[in-house]
């Protein structure tokens, strides 16, 4: 299916905006016209409709593995020894 030159630019700017909409971060908020031609999009575009869906189910599988797995202690250490060596050279 070719697609016109109006689309590719739709799905362009629409994909940019994409996660900032899935998220709703209020640090990141989209103004309400923004929000709308997102939700217009994805009412129209398949192409975008599915990468909506592999963007949520990501985030799920994330939050699942998360919440199950729980925080690795090694890691945790190995992270604040690099932040810490980081803080002291900082000064250097």
């Amino acid at each position: 299916m070719s697609m016109s030159l109006r689309q590719v630019v739709a799905c362009h700017r629409n994909r940019r905006r994409l996660q900032r909409f899935l998220d709703r971060d209020p640090a990141a908020p989209l103004s309400s016209t923004e929000m709308v031609e997102v939700e217009h999009h994805l009412s129209q575009c398949e192409r975008c409709t599915g990468l909506a869906e592999e963007y949520r189910a990501l985030h799920w599988s994330l939050q699942t593995w998360g919440s199950v797995l729980g925080p690795d202690d090694e890691a945790v250490r190995r992270v604040r020894e690099a932040l810490d060596r980081a803080l002291e050279n900082e000064g250097d």
